[in-house]
């Protein structure tokens, strides 16, 4: 099965709009944004894989802990697009 058709299933799934509580909700729940938690970064070696520990923020207010779940590829992928944020963030002066 493929990311995508595990992304249509659990779409599927739901018939019901639901808030990040879990309760049903009149209208369609939109994730605002994600932010990381103050937490480690834990690497599984034998699956080769990171979760980092995030918050993911609705667009009713509410809010969940997750983790994203990440290849070696991203884990480098990230690295390098925030050394390039935290490179412009210098280059302002801040």
């Amino acid at each position: 099965m493929t990311p995508a058709d595990r992304r249509r299933t659990v779409a599927e799934s739901a018939p019901i709009p639901l808030t990040a509580c879990g309760t049903p909700s009149p209208q369609v729940l939109r994730v605002t944004h994600v932010t990381p938690q103050r937490r480690d970064v834990r690497y599984d070696s034998r699956a080769e894989q990171a979760a980092l520990p995030v918050e993911i923020h609705y667009s009713d207010g509410t809010a969940l802990e997750a983790l994203l779940i990440l290849t070696p590829g991203q884990v480098e992928l990230f690295r390098i697009q925030l050394d390039q944020a935290i490179a412009q963030r210098r280059e302002s002066g801040r």
